[in-house]
């Protein structure tokens, strides 16, 4: 039963955590390739 609750906990922070990188990674992936193109059209 002790690993099934070490295990449990674990998991729940291995799914957030990949929730909360999958979105920063996709908020900064955006991010630059936006501001490039808004400088370039203000040149």
């Amino acid at each position: 039963m002790t690993v099934v609750q070490l295990l449990s906990p674990f998991m729940l922070a291995l799914s957030v955590g990949v929730a909360a990188a999958l979105h920063l990674v996709r908020a900064r992936g955006l991010a630059p390739q936006a501001q490039p193109v808004r400088v370039r059209n203000r040149r």
